[in-house]
């Protein structure tokens, strides 16, 4: 009798279909939402340079208010698609042998539908990393997949005779995958903050702060 709670392969594929339409998705609404930053900034500059047009600290008060907006949109949207490749290397590695309960969920915030992260480190790591903070247990994630870089590092370095005496200096522990934050999102991508959001933000807010203090000018 055939089981009809096994998943089985076309279903799979179906359902990795969905998950890559939603990270392709989420993809291009960041690109869209750059593209309109980009438009921002040069409608700011051109009005700005017709005379007798709008007000300067009218124009940086609009530009500062919707450049934010931008960047905040464009934060969400990468975060979103982060959370759905962690659904899509969930399905990957564990469909096959989960249950339906979950079949065709694609809702990003589903975090039984996350893989944890193996790690290793030093043999007298103990800590609880579920009895800490949020800030702490980020900083320790941080610090663990360091680590564990450095391990692999130094395994591509060894020979296979010193690989298994290396193994013993370290341990494997399984952490969590946590939610990134909009705030994280925002300030990961260093080149992207400083030239499409950052500058021109400060230098509306400066422009703003130039006009409104009478001392300055």
């Amino acid at each position: 009798m055939e089981n009809n709670n096994e998943i089985t392969v076309p279903e799979i594929h179906k359902e990795i279909d969905l998950v890559q339409d939603c990270i392709k998705r989420m993809a291009q609404n960041s690109f869209m939402i750059k593209g309109w930053a980009f438009a921002s900034i040069a409608a700011l500059i051109a009005l700005a340079n017709i005379k007798h047009s709008i007000d300067i600290t009218v124009l940086c008060s609009v530009g500062f208010v919707l450049l934010i907006s931008l960047w905040c949109l464009d934060a969400f949207f990468l975060k979103t698609e982060k959370l759905y490749r962690f659904k899509y290397e969930w399905i990957i590695i564990n469909r096959k042998k989960s249950g339906r309960d979950t079949l065709y969920n694609l809702n990003p915030y589903e975090q039984k539908m996350w893989n944890s992260i193996k790690i290793w480190v030093e043999p007298s790591f103990n800590i609880d990393l579920k009895s800490i903070s949020m800030d702490e247990c980020i900083r320790i994630s941080k610090e663990l997949i360091k680590k564990d870089k450095t391990y692999k590092k130094d395994l591509r370095k060894k020979n296979p005779n010193e690989i298994s005496e290396l193994e013993t200096k370290y341990k494997v522990i399984e952490i969590n995958r946590i939610e990134p934050s909009v705030l994280e999102v925002m300030i990961s991508k260093p080149y992207t903050l400083l030239l499409l959001y950052c500058s021109p933000i400060a230098f509306c807010l400066f422009t703003i702060i130039y006009m409104l203090v009478p001392s300055l000018k």
